[in-house]
């Protein structure tokens, strides 16, 4: 009796494949937003600065509602970075994202976009293992890291 072995198509197993990686890409381009609230001390931050008035509506529009029957754990983060600061890092991503699209589409070419994404995923995945001790040493460095984070991922397009 002859076993009847089933294959998947390649084409399958690279679709698929090709999800997961950007769905990687993805969660790599955003993650920062979301730890940046766990990362901030927001009970250290000055809320009421010059540079925020011009932003935000006048203060007696806020809402001041307070929250009496909140019984879990509230803690800030130990960095403490102002509204400006905080959108420096989450934008700077884009910085390196946008600059080199021409570049890294012309490596594309070269190289071939199998390696091209391998590459760049391994990359980044390097650089945002850098980004807890980066934060640690100063929010300028954070900035540099997510620039190159950006600059790795420009040849791979959604």
């Amino acid at each position: 009796m002859e076993l009847k072995t089933t294959y998947l198509p390649t084409r399958y197993v690279m679709a698929f494949m090709a999800f997961l990686g950007y769905i990687n890409i993805f969660l790599v381009r955003n993650s920062i937003n979301l730890a940046i609230v766990a990362m901030v001390n927001y009970t250290a931050i000055d809320h009421n600065a010059a540079t925020m008035d011009i932003i935000t509506k006048p203060s007696e529009e806020r809402c001041e509602v307070e929250y009496q029957n909140f019984t879990g754990k509230n803690e800030d983060g130990p960095f403490v970075w102002s509204q400006p600061i905080q959108a420096l890092i989450t934008t700077s991503f884009l910085w390196g994202y946008v600059t080199t699209n021409i570049p890294g589409g012309r490596l594309a070419e070269v190289v071939g976009t199998k390696y091209l994404l391998t590459g760049s995923m391994l990359l980044t995945s390097l650089l945002t293992i850098l980004v807890p001790p980066a934060a640690y040493l100063g929010w300028q460095y954070v900035v540099f890291v997510r620039v190159l984070m950006g600059i790795a991922l420009s040849a791979v397009k959604e």
